[in-house]
């Protein structure tokens, strides 16, 4: 996963589980480095975007690969 975001603005939050979501990640800014995340007590992963709506940047890219156990 890449993200472009405008730092402290904009959130990219990553969290497992449908009810009570545990919190994986909360990232903002810039990263362009493959960066991985994986679910441990759920089959179930969330992401959602946090766009402070001041205007129009790049955003994000995900691929989403399943791994054997």
């Amino acid at each position: 996963m890449t993200l472009v975001s405008n730092e402290n603005q904009d959130f990219l939050e990553i969290s497992e589980g449908s009810s009570g979501p545990h919190l994986l990640a909360n990232l903002t800014g810039t990263i362009l480095t493959a960066t991985k995340f994986k679910t441990e007590q759920s089959n179930v992963l969330r992401v959602n975007w946090k766009p402070n709506g001041s205007g129009a940047g790049r955003g994000f890219r995900m691929r989403f690969n399943e791994i054997d156990p």
